[in-house]
């Protein structure tokens, strides 16, 4: 009977849209590459009402240089049900817009009964940022290690039972390794 098919397919959409709101990810569904539906935490990462996401291309908001290689990883998550991931730079609003680092987890779904694609997105501008960090200030270390006469001999045992040495080029040379 078609009133209890339309309220089977209501109340399923209502679970979708309850189990996408659950997520503590962005979410984006992208069917025939717009987006069909998206998430209240998607709203507050682009800082873009979900109206004006909807039925929009989502390669219009992925930056050019990162475009081929997200489209390869929703393609290839679409056609081999393997979820895939990707790093790629936003722009919500056009290139005018402020840029958001993310990381993009492919997953391939059904929407009414079509092939479609659920997009996670984290927020990956932190990470970057941290990694950029850790990288100056072991530049930071390297200079001050090079830089004294002395020997130093630096010993750590991790949590996990490994051993990390770290030695300068003083002591090196007086140890003549």
């Amino acid at each position: 009977d078609q009133s209890g098919l339309e309220h089977r397919l209501a109340e399923a959409e209502g679970k979708m849209e309850a189990l996408m709101e659950s997520m503590q990810d962005s979410a984006v569904i992208v069917k025939n590459g717009r987006i069909q539906s998206a998430n209240s935490q998607l709203e507050t990462l682009l800082d873009l009402p979900r109206r004006e996401l909807l039925g929009r291309a989502f390669a219009e908001l992925v930056a050019s240089e990162d475009l081929l290689p997200a489209l390869e990883r929703a393609e290839r998550a679409l056609r081999g049900g393997t979820p895939e991931e990707v790093s790629v730079t936003l722009y919500p609003g056009g290139r005018a817009s402020e840029p958001r680092e993310v990381r993009i987890r492919f997953v391939r779904m059904e929407d009414a009964g079509e092939p479609a694609v659920l997009a996670t997105l984290r927020d990956d501008g932190d990470r970057q940022q941290l990694e950029s960090r850790l990288q100056a200030n072991r530049k930071l270390l390297d200079a001050t290690l090079d830089s004294t006469s002395e020997g130093i001999w630096v010993q750590e045992i991790s949590p996990s039972g490994h051993l990390g040495l770290l030695v300068n080029r003083s002591l090196e040379a007086l140890l003549g390794v």
